[in-house]
């Protein structure tokens, strides 16, 4: 599952603390950050193109089947995400764009690790 979004290793390392229990293992996957075709843009966000899984205010945290999701594609600007995601949206079961600020993680992991 998808459990947040580093900038860099001391990122990584932290989220990583946060989550990894017993029972959840958190596994890093570098990205590309696709920049917008508009120039630079550095909010501090940005945008996850997902094939399958849920909508970002989904409720369950992804522990079933349903809610498989897989990053295709990270882009700095919502529209070079929306473009993506209508280009493989006849291609894949679901596609959702999930809108997130560097550094985020699912604190709903903490929970369920017990903490």
């Amino acid at each position: 599952m998808f459990a947040g979004i580093a900038a860099d290793r001391d990122d990584e390392i932290f989220i990583a603390g946060q989550i990894d229990s017993d029972r959840i293992v958190c596994w890093s996957y570098p990205q590309t950050v696709h920049p917008s075709k508009n120039g630079p843009v550095d909010s501090g966000r940005v945008y996850v193109v997902f094939e399958n899984g849920g909508p970002q205010d989904h409720p369950v945290v992804g522990w079933d089947l349903d809610f498989d999701a897989d990053p295709r594609g990270v882009f700095s600007d919502r529209a070079g995400a929306e473009s993506f995601a209508a280009k493989i949206a006849d291609s894949v079961l679901s596609v959702h764009i999930w809108e997130v600020e560097i550094g985020w993680f699912d604190r709903r992991l903490v929970t369920e690790r017990g903490v």
